[in-house]
């Protein structure tokens, strides 16, 4: 088998940020790219078209000198016409969630939330994953040279992964189960000046 590609990719990229107030941070970026290949199986030649697409947003903000948070967002399409009048596509979704809060001059949370959303249009159904976990720590020491945590993984025990590989010849998606939801407990020591 022989695969590569007859003409070169061709795509646009385009990214914008910005300010809202003083305390906020709004970055875009958008992308589309196509591309043709071409595969060889027993001296028969098949080609496929495939249409990427992207966009991404990424809001940064602090409510106060206490909380703060970052919300993500990545959307991504994939269309893919096959010589042999085979038509596929894929639509994903990445949102993620991320925030900080200083409780008490030595207390601080962290939280993470990770929601992953996919289509197939081969299977006719969605993949949708729900990811949460979070952090509790505190400063220890004058000087805050150390700091002590729990730390939770996956909360709701729901990871779990899915991937597609497209050719010519034939589309498969992955399915499969990573560690699930575990629990830490850590400590940290900042050496010198660190911060």
């Amino acid at each position: 088998m022989i695969n590569g590609r007859n003409t070169p990719s061709v795509g646009a990229e385009l990214s914008l940020s910005f300010k809202i107030g003083s305390l906020s941070v709004v970055r875009t970026n958008a992308d589309y790219s196509y591309s043709v290949e071409q595969n060889s199986v027993n001296s028969e030649f098949l080609k496929s078209g495939a249409h990427n697409a992207r966009f991404g947003m990424d809001i940064s903000t602090n409510f106060s000198s206490k909380f703060r948070a970052d919300l993500k967002s990545d959307f991504k399409g994939m269309f893919n016409r096959t010589s042999s009048g085979y038509d596929y596509s894929m639509y994903s979704e990445y949102l993620t969630l991320d925030a900080r809060w200083d409780i008490l001059k030595r207390v601080n949370m962290t939280g993470s939330y990770i929601f992953h959303w996919q289509h197939s249009a081969v299977e006719g159904k969605d993949f949708v994953n729900n990811v949460l976990g979070f952090s509790a720590g505190v400063w220890l020491f004058k000087n805050r040279t150390a700091r002590l945590a729990i730390n939770a993984y996956d909360v709701l025990g729901s990871r779990n992964f899915v991937s597609t590989v497209m050719n010519d010849r034939y589309i498969q998606n992955r399915y499969g189960n990573v560690v699930t939801n575990f629990y830490t407990l850590s400590f940290e020591w900042k050496f010198g000046n660190a911060r």
